[in-house]
């Protein structure tokens, strides 16, 4: 219809492929645009913008060898500032060029102190786990401990009682006995 892979072709695609899901009553959608061409898929994004109030999700990446993936990230971080600063796309929100009439309230900040707080509660989960580990582990060792303290106790115990028995059951020597072994 165009000659090939153009941006409009790509936007009509997804405008198709948006209304056909409203169609089934659903329209709780974020629309992704994908192109090997940057600079097309940026235009793609700015032209979808004009034409629907649906987020974007802007990902746009590289890939190649090391010299056509250099042309290719010199290419994704001028579309990326197009599309960032480009009012028609409007704000970018966690990775989502969201168009302003979206009732998105959290900004970029937001969304970073929200991240980091996260991150925090994370690692203060992993700290009190790692203390409830330590705190069971030094009890299973005094347990240990007084286990072993019990048994050197009721072995030192078991040993003073044969011993009395021992002694109790050795035969006393009479008087006169005693005298002849000391002749």
């Amino acid at each position: 219809r165009y000659g090939g892979v153009t941006a409009q072709g790509l936007v009509e695609s997804a405008l198709e492929k948006c209304r056909r899901i409203e169609s089934m009553n659903y329209d709780n959608l974020v629309v992704s645009i994908k192109s090997s061409d940057v600079l097309m898929c940026a235009e793609a994004y700015e032209r979808f913008a004009e034409q629907s109030d649906y987020p974007l999700h802007v990902g746009i990446t590289e890939a190649g060898t090391l010299y056509s993936g250099n042309n290719l990230a010199a290419n994704t971080a001028a579309a990326k500032a197009a599309i960032y600063v480009n009012p028609l796309v409007g704000r970018v929100i966690n990775g989502y060029a969201v168009n302003e009439t979206e009732d998105i309230k959290e900004t970029a900040e937001e969304a970073a102190a929200k991240k980091a707080e996260e991150a925090k509660k994370a690692e203060a989960q992993k700290a009190a786990e790692a203390q409830k580990a330590a705190e069971a582990q030094k009890a299973a060792e005094a347990q240990k401990a007084a286990e072993a303290q019990k048994a050197a106790e009721a072995q030192k115990a078991a040993d003073a009682q044969k011993a009395a028995q021992a002694q109790q059951a050795a035969p006393v020597p009479n008087n006169e006995e005693a005298q002849a072994r000391s002749c």
